[in-house]
């Protein structure tokens, strides 16, 4: 079974950085449910739906990240943070300065963190995100136990970001995220545009062979949650599902689910590497990744076929957008 939530009565607080993003506002929403408090760092102003959840169990703090050192009353009861810092992988061309800024919003952000965590003697977790990336262009079979690779930027910023969490002190999760499935933004909003028309075909990207290893949304909170709860989660852990597909067939469930016709011919891989240059590695890289140590620690998917995990993606995205305009 999955290892349990926290009791409610004795959960902590959590420190957030980087909680305003696509996976932050899902794993606060979580937290909170289950009884944790929260503090959340901004760069900016708090959008709505943080601001609507500010109370008791959620305070915000002004923190702009990189080597700016964190307040030192944020650490003020904190027992675990959750590290998701870091600009988008898919925004933008990688110049070299948009290179500089992934590194940045990920490396000094986590490095002044640990900083800052050295000193607190009652912090007892550092869960911070990091990519299956780390396992290069032709990850076949790859588990927690594999080795990095170091064939690619992606690669070369996965390990360099987990080099910095493991400088701190406390028990550190590395938590190898997959392509998330989730209904708002993130990697299928540019799979399946909501402003795509129904009648255009989806088709796969290069030979469409390639390994996508992905993980629902909720299952990738719901290991961040056992993270903090269990301390028997320790090192690197694979945020997948335990069944990663091909592109082609990835594409195919997609398109069956939304209602878009599919067509197997890919768009060819010198075209993609010409359009996108080393971008291209998000979608050609091959990744076929396990889940072994959640596996062996007792957590249980709770969408571990792609088939489930893209119905509930789309079924939450159809209501998302029945409620919007419903509102309107």
């Amino acid at each position: 079974m999955t290892p349990p939530l926290t009791n409610p009565a004795h959960a902590g607080t959590v420190l957030v950085v980087g909680g305003t993003g696509l996976l932050g506002r899902r794993f606060i929403t979580a937290a909170l449910a289950a009884g944790y408090t929260i503090r959340c760092t901004l760069r900016g102003e708090a959008p709505a739906w943080l601001r609507a959840c500010e109370g008791e169990q959620l305070d915000t703090m002004a923190w702009k990240g990189g080597d700016n050192p964190l307040p030192s009353d944020v650490w003020d009861g904190v027992e675990s943070v959750v590290n998701l810092a870091g600009a988008s992988i898919a925004d933008g061309r990688w110049t070299s300065g948009r290179k500089q800024v992934l590194r940045d919003s990920r490396l000094a952000t986590t490095r002044s963190i640990v900083q800052g965590m050295a000193r607190q003697s009652h912090l007892r977790t550092l869960i911070n995100a990091s990519g299956v990336a780390i396992y290069g262009l032709h990850a076949s079979g790859a588990d927690e136990e594999s080795p990095p690779q170091r064939d690619h930027f992606l690669a070369e910023l996965a390990g360099d970001w987990e080099a910095e969490a493991q400088a701190a002190p406390q028990r550190v999760v590395l938590l190898r995220l997959g392509l998330v499935v989730a209904p708002s933004g993130g990697a299928m909003e540019k799979i399946v545009p909501r402003w795509l028309p129904r009648l255009t075909p989806l088709v796969p990207l290069g030979h469409g062979r390639q390994g996508v290893s992905w993980i629902h949304i909720d299952d990738a909170v719901a290991m961040i949650l056992a993270a903090i709860a269990n301390e028997r989660w320790r090192g690197a852990v694979n945020a997948v599902a335990p069944e990663p597909v091909d592109n082609g067939h990835f594409t195919q469930v997609a398109a069956g689910v939304s209602g878009h016709p599919y067509i197997g011919i890919g768009v060819p891989r010198l075209a993609l590497k010409a359009a996108l240059g080393q971008q291209s590695a998000l979608v050609l890289a091959d990744s076929w990744v396990y889940p072994m140590r959640p596996k062996a620690w007792g957590f249980v998917h709770r969408y571990p076929h792609i088939h489930q995990a893209l119905q509930a993606w789309w079924d939450e995205r159809r209501h998302d957008a029945t409620s919007t305009n419903a509102v309107q």
